[in-house]
């Protein structure tokens, strides 16, 4: 039972339900042991941005993951430019749409042109578009004009639109660039490797020196503590222990905790080897790795569908 926050001390702030692994790769583990605003600081900073990031977005599109929001994820988002110079973005399943784009202008002998860009699935509304740039230029150039006179023009430009207009159905090759935030990615693997420490051990475990170190990591996006660990890990040979297909994983181990979220993993110490909190090491003669406590061998598996 936790009746401060693990990360502020706050005896007075309301707690809330914490995912250890977090919600945005599917995690379903909540306990009652943070409070709101440190909740809301870590969804807005490093949680917020890893559950942005293409390492964590693809593949939670892969398995169907929608997280807090409830809605279909677009991996990579933004503004795309093809060499024609045509704007365009992706859906979720990775097909390029392209941005309406319009321009007007005068022909030397006066007339009035207008050129149109807009996607293949959006080509219906090429004459709204079109009557809707009209009455815009009609507005700077006549600003009087009778209406009369402004329906007959529209009109008239309404009636040179072809009546199956050409598409030019093309397959952009696309470049995508992204930067990676390392601490961010620290921070989310320290606080899951911290919060599954509190979480097996109890109130106790927060005076450790290693989890005081852990904590205000976390708490105050501290880069230079004394832990030992790998983020992401160089070495995911647990001796021969393996894990089911599409989990995420976290195993307490001796001073150590791993940790897998997809494809990406770490090690982190949690306390010190000769501490009470230390686990015997995975391997020993005497552990087996399935009879250890569900806290310490956490298998979460992954929800949704996964692509063939």
């Amino acid at each position: 039972m936790f009746n401060n926050c693990i990360f502020c001390n706050s005896a007075t702030n309301q707690l809330t339900d914490e995912h250890i692994v977090p919600e945005f790769v599917g995690g379903a583990l909540k306990v009652p042991f943070v409070c709101k605003p440190c909740n809301d600081k870590m969804g807005s900073d490093f949680e917020g941005s890893m559950s942005r990031n293409l390492l964590f977005s693809i593949p939670r599109h892969r398995h169907g993951i929608q997280g807090k929001a409830k809605e279909p994820i677009v991996p990579i988002q933004g503004i795309g430019v093809t060499p024609e110079g045509v704007k365009v973005t992706l859906d979720e399943n990775f097909e390029p749409h392209v941005i309406t784009y319009v321009s007007d202008s005068l022909t030397p002998e006066g007339a009035y042109t207008v050129s149109i860009n807009v996607d293949a699935e959006d080509k219906d509304k090429i004459p709204a578009i079109i009557e809707k740039k009209a009455l815009r230029y009609l507005k700077r150039v006549r600003p009087n004009m009778p209406k009369e006179e402004i329906d007959a023009y529209v009109s008239q430009t309404l009636s040179t639109i072809p009546s199956d207009p050409p598409i030019r159905r093309s397959r952009p090759a696309l470049q995508y660039q992204m930067t990676f935030d390392m601490d961010a990615l620290r921070f989310l693997f320290l606080k899951i490797a911290f919060e599954i420490a509190v979480y097996h051990h109890g109130p106790s475990y927060l005076m450790d020196p290693t989890a005081i170190e852990l904590r205000e990591a976390v708490r105050q996006r501290k880069t230079d503590i004394r832990v030992r660990g790998q983020i992401p890990a160089a070495n995911d040979d647990l001796k021969g222990l393996t894990f089911r297909e599409n989990c995420h994983a976290i195993l307490l181990m001796n001073d150590g905790c791993y940790v897998r979220l997809f494809s990406t993993s770490a090690i982190i110490q949690v306390t010190e080897e000769d501490s009470r909190f230390a686990h015997p090491r995975v391997g020993d003669s005497q552990v087996q790795p399935q009879a250890l406590h569900p806290a310490v061998r956490l298998h979460h598996r992954l929800p949704g569908r996964v692509a063939p």
